[in-house]
């Protein structure tokens, strides 16, 4: 898939960009890509659109990727395409050499992950639905904090 990702005026040097699909929302500032799937049911069809887009945006990124953020808490049920999508994320990260943290607004999606022993494949944060997040899910300057988030999204 050839996408413009040359929203961002200084894309071609830093691999910034922002991108927005009808099944997530992609967004790279400072090599912390960040992925936001659209809820409320993440299935197959948005797993195998999700990964085929994922791709356009990690050659994008390339060498300047250095964490990705995972936002799932616009999806309330861990369901299976779900959690395999995490994951594999998981997976392409680590093959990048890069970080991986998941935000979840629901404990369901906490007790899958330690059910499934997840362990040091990704950093979880969980946020209460409705606990002071924000409208929009990324800063346009964000602060990266260890976890790969933007201080404030």
């Amino acid at each position: 898939m050839n996408h413009d990702f040359l929203s961002h005026r200084d894309a071609r040097s830093t691999g910034a960009f922002d991108y927005r699909t009808p099944s997530a929302q992609f967004r790279c500032r400072e090599g912390v890509l960040s992925i936001r799937p659209v809820g409320p049911e993440f299935g197959v069809r948005e797993e195998e659109v999700v990964l085929a887009e994922l791709e356009s945006c990690l050659q994008q990124v390339g060498r300047r990727l250095r964490a990705v953020a995972l936002d799932m808490t616009d999806i309330a049920t861990p369901k299976s395409h779900g959690l395999k999508f995490c994951f594999e994320l998981s997976r392409r990260a680590k093959r990048d050499h890069a970080a991986m943290s998941i935000r979840v607004g629901t404990t369901a999606w906490v007790d899958a992950f330690e059910l499934l022993h997840s362990g040091d494949a990704f950093t979880i944060e969980y946020v209460p639905l409705g606990a002071g997040r924000q409208g929009d899910w990324v800063q346009d300057k964000p602060t990266v904090t260890s976890t790969g988030w933007a201080a404030g999204s």
